[in-house]
């Protein structure tokens, strides 16, 4: 978002052997733009960059799937969004490379609850007594980037009370990019046009416990918090 005639920064991943990255080689370059709601991932880059690039990238720069055949499993559904809805079920991977002369891979994706509802993921969830992130307990309906693209104005009021200083930043970046997150309304409009959730000010403590992995609630399991549902 921020870059500046410089190159594309790296991609960075996790192997058995440490942390490696590729990429960040390329001519310098200019941004300094938001990425916008859209389905072509060209304008949505943050989720080409951040999520899709690095899975590709992990598989492709890794000797040990060379020759190999593996299976990426992901948790796309259907229902989340229309291009979702045509996704395939099971079909070769972005990083297959099944037909290559070098470096081949036979890398397969499977979707494996392409075609399942919200309930039953919850479901699953509360059959198996799986802890989820915090954020669905203070009433965010998907765990992903706090200021995410697609939140509503109720997600966005929700996360400028809980980090006003993030929203100030990025009211300011949209000055100075000339641009707003959201096509027709600047951030700090949009926020004013929603609520903060109520789970805020009902859980105070989660708060606190928002910005660090959702493992670390061993006191919460005690209380019984996470026996409750989530908003």
């Amino acid at each position: 978002m921020l870059r500046s005639n410089s190159p594309t920064q790296p991609n960075y991943f996790e192997t058995p052997n440490g942390i490696f990255h590729s990429g960040g080689n390329g001519k310098p370059n200019t941004r300094l733009l938001f990425p916008q709601l859209s389905a072509k991932l060209s304008v949505r880059w943050c989720s080409a960059y951040l999520k899709i690039a690095v899975a590709q990238t992990a598989i492709i720069n890794q000797p040990r799937f060379a020759g190999k055949r593996a299976l990426v499993i992901s948790g796309e559904r259907s229902e989340e969004s229309p291009a979702r809805k045509h996704y395939a079920f099971f079909e070769p991977d972005r990083s297959d490379n099944r037909v290559g002369i070098k470096n081949k891979r036979h890398i397969d994706r499977c979707r494996i609850i392409h075609s399942w509802k919200e309930a039953d993921v919850w479901e699953t969830i509360r059959h198996h007594k799986i802890v989820v992130h915090p954020c669905y307990y203070l009433g965010y309906n998907r765990c992903s980037c706090k200021w995410c693209i697609f939140g509503n104005n109720n997600q966005m009021a929700t996360s400028f009370y809980l980090s006003p200083d993030q929203g100030k930043m990025l009211a300011r970046y949209e000055k100075q990019f000339g641009k707003t997150i959201r096509q027709g309304i600047d951030l700090m409009t949009f926020i004013k046009q929603g609520v903060p959730y109520s789970a805020v000010f009902q859980h105070p403590l989660l708060q606190l416990k928002l910005f660090h992995p959702y493992t670390r609630f061993p006191f919460l399991r005690k209380t019984g918090y996470f026996q409750r549902e989530p908003i």
